[in-house]
């Protein structure tokens, strides 16, 4: 005989932090003007994750010995920003997306690694916007052509578990689903990873870095 549970028709549910898999946070890194923070953003839409903004946690805590007075750089004490992510990512609950340029510097344990990659021409547009001196700007286009952010992010995680995503045509909606398709199947993904290489604008003669302290 027939039951009403033969028939009927299940609602599918949307994504939750807790329906991803495992416990550990999503780092997401990349220099300033990558685009981690709207990534970060859209991603936690998707997956309901806590943002930890490793910025917004050196500010509230002062987590820094000094501010370099020539481009207003905090100083970062590298341990008790670890120590302090750690505490935050325990209180998270399910998932937590931890974000920002310093991410890559950290010993984290992590199930997904994503690089912001962004054509430095691209950067240089952006940085622009918020107002990045000529120097401060050149620096981190100088780091996003020596691959720097990926580069330390294989020194800290498993080279596995490390992706990265060009943001430089994409909508922040259309990268944060690039992510989620890399965290439902890190393995699939690995097959169709690829690396950004603006190795080659370093002899393009466009930007001169010879001004750039040592």
């Amino acid at each position: 005989m027939a039951t009403s549970m033969a028939t009927k028709k299940r609602t599918p549910k949307p994504r939750t932090a807790a329906k991803t898999g495992s416990n550990k946070p999503i780092v997401i890194t990349g220099v300033p003007g990558s685009g981690k923070t709207s990534l970060a953003a859209e991603l936690a839409k998707l997956t309901g994750a806590k943002i930890i903004s490793i910025n917004d946690l050196v500010a509230a805590q002062s987590l820094f010995s000094e501010t370099d007075v020539t481009d207003g750089a905090k100083i970062v004490l590298l341990p008790k920003l670890l120590a302090a992510i750690k505490k935050e990512v325990s209180s998270a609950g399910a998932m937590a997306v931890i974000e920002g340029h310093l991410a890559c510097e950290l010993r984290i344990s992590a199930r997904l690694v994503i690089v912001c990659r962004c054509n430095p021409k691209v950067l240089r547009k952006r940085l622009a916007l918020r107002d990045y001196g000529q120097e401060k700007s050149k620096a981190n286009e100088l780091c996003e052509m020596l691959d720097y952010c990926t580069l330390q992010s294989e020194r800290n995680f498993p080279k596995s578990i490390i992706f990265e995503i060009d943001t430089s045509a994409s909508t922040p909606a259309q990268s944060a689903q690039r992510a989620l398709e890399i965290m439902q199947d890190i393995k699939a993904a690995a097959k169709k990873r690829a690396w950004a290489d603006w190795s080659g604008m370093l002899f393009s003669q466009e930007i001169d870095f010879r001004s750039l302290k040592q």
